[in-house]
């Protein structure tokens, strides 16, 4: 017979909620919390509106995605709504079935969610209210229809009388935050209002144009988020359009029919002096490069931490160039132990050697372009590109010096020299350039036919340069163990034609 005898442990609600609303958040993640069950709902249009003008202050964020049935609303408002271990879509951006209501409680006693499913005209709603859970009990509120009728009237009064508005734009639903405890109980009167001013343009912009931009750069319907009178820009930390932006090269590993990708990048040194002014294609206005070194993760296209170095290496600032991208499935994330706020990740025991080799090599990099902050000159045009002999251009070992073939006297060389005496130039120069890299320790050996932008011998001319050298008595272990690598070629990428001649 059992005799074991249980007492109740049902927790206090107000408790737990205010407990459980402390994980992580912050206003920025807990309106990006939001926004991912708009990205979820295949929102392209999110507007995120606050009204300053009197306390306590109330925020609205909808977005005109596929909305919610009633009954719909009510399983989205409970806790959890789902639990972490179902299966989820590929582009599933929740996981604990919390976000809604922790990322709300984070930030505001009392919230509402209105909604409707797309292409019907009739709203729900539901309230949570801490001071009913302080009464020790579990109990949302049902809606009427005048109060819904009140909050739309107020959203769409602030929506209108703010600038950018989106087209023809309807929200299917709208969240509605009533009061901001956070910047009304702990900050005086007279400094409220510009506190959060300060907390939505200087840091909530430039988070949601980072953690978004994937959605926000997308070719078919392109996320737009509008925050009261301004649209937020994507803001790339890995921009595709700047060409000496350096990849190292990646590596993943298999989790069941999930995955982890990581990537390096080395920004280029005139990151630096560009982005001492503030905003730049490095960083934004209000972070700087070594805000933004380190480790970014991605999870479903959705950004979900950056910056620092997740304790693998400490930052630094001849590690500000260094970037490295993760990519993870959202069938990966249990292994990664992301956080109820969806904005940090712990990378496993089992994973951190791994990371921690590939960052070594990183960091080589990254500080082998930090110090070789020489002049870069790149040619932008017809004019500059017959200015200069030499010229630097980014290689997976630094930037790499290379010879100008257009530059007026090397043109005219080429022009009326014989065709073996052009040879001999091409070897002369191909020398020259190889060993100034390798002193600059931006030199690697070459496969061949693959040019960098360094002189690159032909076939048939590194055959008649073998061929000399043999002929002046050159041996052809001489030429193995060092012509060639002065060159800048490993033996085994020489052609075959070349390699019979060294056997």
């Amino acid at each position: 017979m059992n005799s074991t005898v249980y007492e109740d442990a049902t927790p206090s609600p107000a408790g737990l909620i205010r407990s459980i609303a402390e994980q992580g958040y912050t206003l920025q993640a807990s309106l990006a919390d939001l926004i991912d069950n708009s990205i979820s709902a295949k929102a392209d249009r999110v507007e995120l509106l606050i009204d300053i003008s009197q306390q306590p202050f109330t925020l609205f964020l909808s977005d005109n995605g596929d909305g919610l049935s009633e009954e719909e609303l009510k399983l989205a408002m409970q806790l959890p709504s789902q639990s972490p271990d179902c299966a989820r879509h590929v582009d599933d951006l929740g996981r604990f079935g919390l976000g809604l209501k922790t990322a709300s409680f984070s930030q505001s006693r009392k919230f509402t969610v209105i909604s409707r499913k797309k292409g019907t005209k009739r709203y729900a709603a539901r309230t949570w209210d801490l001071s009913v859970l302080e009464k020790g009990e579990w109990k949302i509120a049902v809606n009427s229809e005048a109060e819904i009728k009140e909050w739309l009237s107020k959203y769409d009064g602030l929506s209108t009388q703010c600038f950018n508005q989106f087209e023809q734009y309807q929200a299917n639903t709208i969240v509605v935050w009533q009061g901001l405890y956070k910047f009304e109980e702990f900050i005086t009167p007279s400094g409220r209002e510009k506190a959060l001013k300060k907390e939505l343009i200087e840091v909530t912009a430039d988070h949601l144009s980072i953690v978004f931009h994937r959605f926000m750069e997308k070719e078919n319907s392109p996320l737009k988020i509008r925050l009261n009178n301004c649209q937020i820009i994507p803001f790339n930390p890995f921009p595709a359009s700047e060409k000496d932006l350096r990849p190292i090269v990646s590596k993943s590993r298999v989790f069941n029919a999930d995955s982890i990708k990581i990537e390096g990048f080395v920004l280029p040194a005139r990151a630096i002096a560009e982005s001492r002014s503030g905003a730049s294609v490095w960083t934004t206005k209000h972070l700087g490069l070594i805000d933004m070194e380190g480790v970014y993760v991605y999870r479903a296209d959705r950004l979900i931490s950056f910056g620092g170095w997740n304790a693998l290496v400490k930052k630094s600032p001849r590690l500000q160039l260094a970037r490295l991208r993760v990519d993870i499935g959202n069938q990966v994330d249990l292994h990664l132990h992301l956080n109820v706020a969806k904005s940090q990740v712990n990378i496993p025991s089992d994973l951190r050697k791994a990371f921690k080799s590939y960052i070594d090599v990183l960091q080589r990099e990254a500080e082998r372009e930090y110090y070789n902050k020489a002049p870069q000159r790149r040619f932008k045009n017809k004019k500059d590109e017959k200015s200069s002999l030499w010229s630097l251009e980014p290689s997976s070992k630094g930037l790499t010096f290379f010879v100008n073939k257009n530059f007026p006297l090397l043109e005219s060389l080429y022009t009326e020299l014989p065709q073996d005496k052009v040879t001999i130039l091409n070897t002369i120069l191909r020398l020259f350039i190889t060993k100034l890299n390798v002193v600059r320790k931006s030199a690697e050996p070459e496969p061949f036919g693959i040019s960098s932008g360094n002189v690159l011998l032909s076939e048939d001319e590194l055959l008649k340069i073998v061929n000399e050298l043999i002929q002046a008595e050159i041996s052809v272990e001489v030429i193995k163990r060092d012509f060639m690598p002065e060159l800048g070629y490993a033996i085994e990428t020489l052609p075959q034609s070349v390699l019979e001649i060294l056997e």
